[in-house]
């Protein structure tokens, strides 16, 4: 092989090679792009909101948070939502895949006219779930406060969509209600379907 053929067979493999490195060391966070893939508890909340306040500190740029979001625990849902709601940066959401539950409730947390969601992806809505064991008198209690938990969230997507109370009882009372891209549209839990 030639010198000059030598010299650009390892000129072609060092950008493959500067390439490669250049996408592995994408951070997201640098970007300001976070991720929720995964049940929300306790941990997740806590992360989420640390790097939500952190990029805030920073500036007040775009913060992008793509969901595939099965839901989980309201309280540590409600943590998120309403640091969402309290920095001063743009909360674009993008819903990927399937959005569910307290899932649905981050995605419409996002800013007006900047919640999107993938042609193929879904939304769900159900009742607040209620796991009530012990004495009488407690699980009451808890029943209650998932009563008043359940209100407060029907109240939240009447706000944020075109449906009424009625509406989201109604889609809630006795299964999982799912809408494809274009009924989430439509109804506004989302401002535009992304390809």
């Amino acid at each position: 092989m030639t010198k000059e053929k030598n010299y650009k067979k390892n000129k072609k493999k060092n950008n493959k090679d500067y390439n490669k490195k250049k996408i592995n060391d994408i951070n997201l966070e640098d970007n300001r792009i976070l991720i929720i893939d995964e049940e929300i508890d306790g941990s997740l909340a806590r992360k989420t909101v640390e790097l939500l306040l952190k990029l805030d500190k920073m500036n007040h740029k775009d913060i992008t948070i793509y969901l595939n979001c099965p839901g989980g625990s309201v309280s540590d849902g409600f943590m998120i939502y309403d640091i969402m709601q309290h920095i001063k940066s743009r909360v674009k959401t993008i819903a990927v895949g399937r959005v569910a539950s307290f899932g649905t409730i981050l995605l419409l947390g996002g800013s007006n006219g900047y919640r999107f969601i993938g042609a193929n992806s879904e939304v769900m809505i159900h009742e607040v779930s209620s796991m009530c064991m012990g004495s009488v008198t407690n699980m009451q209690e808890r029943l209650d406060h998932s009563f008043d938990l359940n209100n407060k969230i029907v109240k939240l997507i009447v706000s944020k969509t075109k449906l009424s109370f009625e509406q989201v009882k109604e889609y809630t009372k006795k299964k999982d209600k799912y809408f494809d891209a274009k009924q989430a549209l439509k109804l506004g839990f989302v401002d535009k379907i992304i390809n």
